[in-house]
C-alpha cells in the first residue's frame, strides 16, 4: 500500500476511473477526473437507508435531558438526526455537550445553531478518542451515541472502558444497489484502472456482486482508499495495489489516482 503525497495538478489521460458512491461531492470529483482526460463512471454499491426499526432511535431523543455528551460521527449523521428530532418534535438540551468528528460535520451543527465542544484532528473515531483522553471523569457520564448500523466500535468501548454509560442507536444504514450490467461487463473484461472506496463497506458491497473471476480482476486494479480502515477492508479482501489519502477527502483521492496512475 502506497501513501502519496497530494498533488492539485495531473492528468489521467485515457484511464478508466470507477466510483461505488454517488454524492455531490463525489460528482464534482468525478469531473474533475473527465477534465483531466479520464472517463469517470459513477456506479453506487449502495445507498443510505433509514433504520429497519425507529423506536430505539425515537426513545432515545425523547429522553435527550438524561444525557450528558452526544457525539456525531458524520455529515449524514447530522442530517438525519436533526430529521428525526423534528420529527418527534424535540430539541436539544442547552447543557449537552456535543463531540464531532470532522471540521465539516462541526459546520453542520453550527449551521444550526447548536454549539460543538470537541472537533478532533484526525477524522475518525480514533481522533476523536484521542481528543477526548484529554477530558476526565467519563465515570458515570451518559453518553448518546448515534451510528450507522455497520459503524466501528472503538469510540463505545473506548468510553466504557473510562466508566462511561454509552448508549447506541442506529441513525442509518446502508443497503445494498445492484450494480447495472454495463458495469459488471466492464469488470468482466477489466476495463478499470482504478476504483474509488470511500468506506469498507464499499468494498464488501462490490465483492458480493462479483463473481470470482471478476473479483480477480479487482483484486489486481488499483485501489484509491479514503483512509486506514477502509484500506484494511481491502488487503483483507486480497487487493494488492492500494492508494491511501494522507487524510479522508474526496479530493485527495483523485490526486492519489493521478500520483498512482498517471498518463496512459
Amino acid at each position: 500500500m502506497s501513501s502519496l503525497s497530494p498533488i492539485s495538478t495531473g492528468d489521467l489521460s485515457g484511464r478508466h476511473l470507477l466510483w461505488l458512491r454517488d454524492s455531490g461531492p463525489i460528482r464534482r470529483a468525478a469531473e474533475r477526473c473527465r477534465n483531466l482526460g479520464a472517463m469517470a463512471t459513477i456506479a453506487p454499491v449502495s445507498e443510505i437507508a433509514d433504520p429497519s426499526d425507529f423506536a430505539p432511535l425515537d426513545r432515545a431523543l425523547s429522553h435527550l435531558d438524561h444525557y450528558d455528551w452526544l457525539m456525531i460521527t458524520s455529515q449524514e449523521g447530522v442530517a438525519r438526526l436533526l430529521s428525526r428530532l423534528a420529527t418527534i418534535r424535540r430539541g436539544l438540551p442547552p447543557r449537552i455537550k456535543i463531540a464531532a468528528i470532522g471540521g465539516k460535520t462541526a459546520d453542520a451543527l453550527r449551521e444550526h445553531g447548536i454549539p460543538v465542544n470537541v472537533v478532533p484532528r484526525q477524522l475518525n473515531q480514533e481522533g476523536l478518542i484521542q481528543a477526548l483522553e484529554a477530558i476526565h471523569g467519563w465515570q458515570g457520564t451518559h453518553v448518546l451515541l448515534p451510528l450507522a448500523e455497520r459503524a466501528r466500535s472503538q469510540l463505545a468501548e473506548f468510553l466504557e472502558a473510562q466508566g462511561a454509560l454509552v448508549d447506541r442507536v442506529v441513525l442509518y444504514r446502508s443497503r445494498v444497489v445492484s450494480l447495472p450490467d454495463s458495469v459488471l461487463q466492464k469488470f468482466a473484461s477489466g476495463n478499470f484502472d482504478a476504483i474509488f472506496y470511500t468506506a469498507p463497506s464499499s468494498a464488501e458491497f462490490l465483492f458480493h456482486q462479483l463473481d470470482r473471476r471478476q473479483q480477480r480482476i479487482v483484486q489486481e486494479t488499483w485501489a484509491i482508499s479514503i483512509g486506514p480502515t477502509t484500506s484494511a477492508m481491502l488487503k483483507k479482501l486480497g487487493i494488492g495495489q492500494i492508494a491511501e489519502t494522507s487524510i479522508p477527502s474526496i479530493f485527495d483521492m483523485v490526486d492519489q489516482a493521478i500520483l498512482a496512475l498517471g498518463p496512459c
